[in-house]
Protein backbone atom coordinates (compact mmCIF):
# COMPACT_ATOMS: atom_id res chain seq x y z
CA UNK A 1 0.00 0.00 0.00
CA UNK A 2 2.67 2.35 1.18
CA UNK A 3 4.67 1.87 -2.37
CA UNK A 4 1.99 2.16 -4.46
CA UNK A 5 0.84 5.77 -2.66
CA UNK A 6 4.01 6.66 -2.93
CA UNK A 7 5.14 5.87 -6.14
CA UNK A 8 1.78 7.49 -7.53
CA UNK A 9 1.23 10.05 -5.29
CA UNK A 10 2.20 12.69 -7.16
CA UNK A 11 -0.03 12.16 -10.07
CA UNK A 12 -2.86 12.05 -8.85
CA UNK A 13 -6.06 13.15 -9.79
CA UNK A 14 -9.72 14.28 -7.33
CA UNK A 15 -10.94 10.59 -8.61
CA UNK A 16 -7.41 9.37 -7.54
CA UNK A 17 -7.60 10.69 -4.40
CA UNK A 18 -10.43 10.16 -3.49
CA UNK A 19 -9.48 6.17 -4.55
CA UNK A 20 -6.89 6.13 -2.18
CA UNK A 21 -8.75 7.34 0.92
CA UNK A 22 -10.96 4.75 0.23
CA UNK A 23 -8.49 2.19 -0.13
CA UNK A 24 -6.42 3.04 2.68
CA UNK A 25 -9.53 3.16 5.02
CA UNK A 26 -11.01 0.05 3.45
CA UNK A 27 -6.80 -1.48 4.38
CA UNK A 28 -6.73 0.04 8.06
CA UNK A 29 -10.29 -1.44 8.93
CA UNK A 30 -9.71 -4.42 7.32
CA UNK A 31 -6.61 -5.13 9.03
CA UNK A 32 -7.18 -4.11 12.57
CA UNK A 33 -6.32 -7.11 14.55
CA UNK A 34 -8.02 -5.93 17.61
CA UNK A 35 -11.01 -4.10 16.63
CA UNK A 36 -10.79 -0.28 17.39
CA UNK A 37 -7.02 -0.37 18.21
CA UNK A 38 -5.40 3.53 17.56
CA UNK A 39 -3.79 4.16 14.10
CA UNK A 40 -3.28 7.35 12.75
CA UNK A 41 -2.40 7.55 9.17
CA UNK A 42 -1.01 10.51 6.98
CA UNK A 43 -0.55 10.29 2.65
CA UNK A 44 0.99 12.75 1.25
CA UNK A 45 3.25 13.68 -2.47
CA UNK A 46 6.21 16.50 -2.18
CA UNK A 47 3.41 19.36 -2.20
CA UNK A 48 0.42 18.38 0.22
CA UNK A 49 -1.26 16.42 2.31
CA UNK A 50 -3.49 14.01 0.41
CA UNK A 51 -5.27 12.03 2.95
CA UNK A 52 -5.22 12.15 7.03
CA UNK A 53 -7.41 10.22 9.27
CA UNK A 54 -7.00 8.77 12.97
CA UNK A 55 -8.76 5.22 12.65
CA UNK A 56 -9.70 3.44 15.85
CA UNK A 57 -9.02 4.10 19.63
CA UNK A 58 -5.96 6.16 21.54
CA UNK A 59 -7.80 5.19 24.67
CA UNK A 60 -10.47 2.22 24.61
CA UNK A 61 -11.08 2.41 28.48
CA UNK A 62 -12.17 5.85 27.54
CA UNK A 63 -13.06 5.47 23.83
CA UNK A 64 -10.63 8.73 23.20
CA UNK A 65 -10.72 8.69 19.29
CA UNK A 66 -7.14 8.69 17.26
CA UNK A 67 -6.83 11.87 15.77
CA UNK A 68 -4.14 13.28 13.30
CA UNK A 69 -2.94 14.83 16.24
CA UNK A 70 -2.38 11.90 18.53
CA UNK A 71 1.20 11.23 19.63
CA UNK A 72 1.97 7.15 19.57
CA UNK A 73 4.94 5.69 21.31
CA UNK A 74 6.63 4.35 17.92
CA UNK A 75 9.31 2.28 20.34
CA UNK A 76 12.15 0.69 18.51
CA UNK A 77 11.18 1.91 14.96
CA UNK A 78 13.21 4.47 15.39
CA UNK A 79 16.74 2.01 14.86
CA UNK A 80 15.16 1.48 11.06
CA UNK A 81 14.88 4.99 10.24
CA UNK A 82 18.26 5.43 11.73
CA UNK A 83 19.82 2.61 9.50
CA UNK A 84 17.94 3.81 6.39
CA UNK A 85 19.25 7.30 7.18
CA UNK A 86 22.60 5.96 7.07
CA UNK A 87 22.57 4.00 4.01
CA UNK A 88 20.85 7.28 2.38
CA UNK A 89 23.85 8.95 3.79
CA UNK A 90 26.40 6.21 2.26
CA UNK A 91 24.75 6.33 -1.29
CA UNK A 92 25.64 9.73 -1.26
CA UNK A 93 29.50 9.20 -0.73
CA UNK A 94 29.16 11.10 2.67
CA UNK A 95 29.88 8.34 4.78
CA UNK A 96 30.62 3.68 4.88
CA UNK A 97 28.73 2.34 7.20
CA UNK A 98 32.05 0.18 8.18
CA UNK A 99 33.63 3.89 9.05
CA UNK A 100 34.94 4.25 12.81
CA UNK A 101 32.43 6.42 14.63
CA UNK A 102 35.25 8.38 15.68
CA UNK A 103 35.53 9.13 11.97
CA UNK A 104 32.57 11.22 12.27
CA UNK A 105 32.26 11.79 15.96
CA UNK A 106 35.57 12.56 17.33
CA UNK A 107 34.11 13.48 21.14
CA UNK A 108 32.55 10.09 20.81
CA UNK A 109 33.84 8.05 23.83
CA UNK A 110 32.56 4.86 25.95
CA UNK A 111 34.11 3.39 29.35
CA UNK A 112 36.41 0.97 27.18
CA UNK A 113 39.20 2.79 25.17
CA UNK A 114 39.48 0.04 22.96
CA UNK A 115 35.92 -0.16 21.22
CA UNK A 116 36.22 3.54 21.73
CA UNK A 117 38.63 3.29 19.03
CA UNK A 118 37.29 0.14 16.94
CA UNK A 119 33.89 0.61 16.96
CA UNK A 120 31.75 1.20 13.37
CA UNK A 121 28.62 2.66 12.37
CA UNK A 122 27.81 -1.06 11.63
CA UNK A 123 28.62 -2.29 14.93
CA UNK A 124 26.16 0.04 16.24
CA UNK A 125 23.63 -0.19 13.97
CA UNK A 126 23.94 -4.14 14.88
CA UNK A 127 24.21 -3.80 18.08
CA UNK A 128 27.53 -5.86 18.48
CA UNK A 129 29.22 -2.89 20.38
CA UNK A 130 28.37 -5.22 23.41
CA UNK A 131 27.56 -2.50 25.86
CA UNK A 132 24.77 -3.77 27.94
CA UNK A 133 20.83 -1.42 28.07
CA UNK A 134 21.65 0.77 30.47
CA UNK A 135 17.97 2.36 29.60
CA UNK A 136 17.50 4.13 32.66
CA UNK A 137 20.50 6.80 31.39
CA UNK A 138 17.71 7.99 29.17
CA UNK A 139 13.93 6.13 30.21
CA UNK A 140 12.17 9.02 32.52
CA UNK A 141 15.18 10.98 33.29
CA UNK A 142 15.78 14.54 33.12
CA UNK A 143 19.04 14.33 30.46
CA UNK A 144 18.61 15.72 26.65
CA UNK A 145 20.63 13.67 23.99
CA UNK A 146 23.51 15.77 24.52
CA UNK A 147 23.77 14.66 27.92
CA UNK A 148 23.36 11.47 27.30
CA UNK A 149 25.73 11.42 24.70
CA UNK A 150 28.58 13.14 26.83
CA UNK A 151 27.53 10.18 29.67
CA UNK A 152 28.32 7.06 27.21
CA UNK A 153 31.62 7.38 28.74
CA UNK A 154 30.55 6.21 32.14
CA UNK A 155 28.36 3.16 31.44
CA UNK A 156 30.08 -0.13 31.97
CA UNK A 157 30.69 -2.91 29.99
CA UNK A 158 30.18 -6.42 31.29
CA UNK A 159 34.07 -8.66 31.75
CA UNK A 160 35.09 -9.99 28.75
CA UNK A 161 33.61 -7.06 26.46
CA UNK A 162 36.67 -6.72 24.04
CA UNK A 163 36.23 -10.45 23.92
CA UNK A 164 32.77 -10.64 22.62
CA UNK A 165 33.41 -7.39 20.36
CA UNK A 166 31.29 -8.05 17.37
CA UNK A 167 30.61 -11.60 17.74
CA UNK A 168 28.21 -11.09 20.12
CA UNK A 169 24.61 -9.22 19.90
CA UNK A 170 24.05 -7.13 23.00
CA UNK A 171 20.36 -5.54 22.95
CA UNK A 172 21.03 -1.67 23.41
CA UNK A 173 18.92 1.40 23.09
Amino acid sequence: LIFFISHSAWSLTTTDTLKVKELVTETIIKNQEIENTGVSVSVFNKKEIIFQSGFGHANMDEKKPVTTKTAFAIGSTTKAFTSLSMKLLENKGLLNISDRVLDHLNDFKLSNETITEQATIEDLLSHRVGLPRHDLLWLLSPFDREENYRRLQYLAFPEKAEENFRKKFVYNN
